[in-house]
């Protein structure tokens, strides 16, 4: 799979601008009221729902827990800091969290299932904070890279047991969206400046978004169909299930898994996990 990805993108997607995005994003607090919009509350029921999500594809997918990057001897995977104990036995060896603002999902998630996470996170009044820099003292954070994810290339070697993208990728278009996931997949390497993905084999790429609710109009059956919504408040698109996954199929990815959150408040638009690995097809 050396093909260089050829996404269309749609109209939504197409207005999508990084640098109105982070316009946006340099007024906002870093709390967590401010990553979650004003929706603090939502923080406890989302960050369990994906610890129960991440345990359903350990059930699913068995053999995976025994993969060569599990640690089970003295390797650490933030290259040899010796993190290895008792308690991180059975563990991912290294995680990617994508657009991890203040680093809520890596601290309160990300911390259970791998021993070190490196951090994609383009404004820097977020990625310098507390928790973040705590984590990096223990050896919990690898690497930060303080870019967006349009302009993130992985470090050659570097490769990833599980990476989990939420409520970011609507900072992308679709052609920059296919680019992004590509680099885990390994499809269009040119493009990446490496061989192969940066995604262990075996490996997921978690995405959890938020679900277009509006609906095209028109007569045809086409043209009834649910819609991609750019929001001109953070210059982001909110995109339909069909959007993402032609986006993940044109990356070189396929869904193995698929569920809604559950147990948000009324108001709020339906948010979807998916689990993707690397389509060998």
């Amino acid at each position: 799979m050396t093909s260089t990805p050829t996404s269309s993108i749609s109209s939504a997607s197409a207005q999508v601008s990084p640098h109105l995005s982070r316009a946006y994003w340099s007024t906002i607090p870093a709390t967590v009221p401010g990553m979650l919009g004003g929706y603090p509350q939502v923080s406890r029921v989302d960050l369990k729902g994906s610890y129960l999500f991440f345990q359903k594809l350990q059930k699913l997918y068995p053999s995976s827990q025994k993969a060569p990057s599990l640690v089970d001897s003295s390797e650490s995977a933030a290259g040899g800091t010796g993190c290895e104990d008792r308690e991180s036995k059975g563990m991912l060896a290294l995680g990617l969290e994508l657009g991890a603002g203040i680093g809520r999902i890596t601290s309160g998630l990300l911390s259970r299932i791998c021993i070190a996470t490196d951090i994609v996170e383009p404004q820097a009044q977020f990625a310098s904070q507390a928790p973040l820099q705590e984590m990096a003292g223990l050896g919990r954070v690898g690497e930060v890279f303080v870019v967006g994810m349009e302009e993130w290339v992985p470090r050659p070697g570097r490769k990833y047991d599980i990476v989990w993208a939420q409520w970011c990728l609507g900072y992308l278009d679709d052609r920059e969206l296919v680019r992004c996931l590509s680099r885990f997949s390994g499809r269009g390497n040119e493009v990446n400046g490496r061989e192969g993905g940066c995604l262990r084999e075996g490996g997921w790429v978690i995405v959890k978004e938020n679900m277009s609710t509006t609906m095209g109009e028109g007569e045809t059956a086409k043209e009834l169909e649910l819609v991609d919504v750019y929001d001109e408040l953070d210059s982001s698109v909110t995109r339909s299930d069909a959007s993402y996954r032609k986006c993940f199929q044109e990356a070189g990815l396929k869904v193995v898994k698929s569920e809604l959150q559950k147990g948000f408040e009324r108001g709020l638009l339906p948010v979807r996990f998916y689990a993707l690995r690397v389509d060998e097809g």
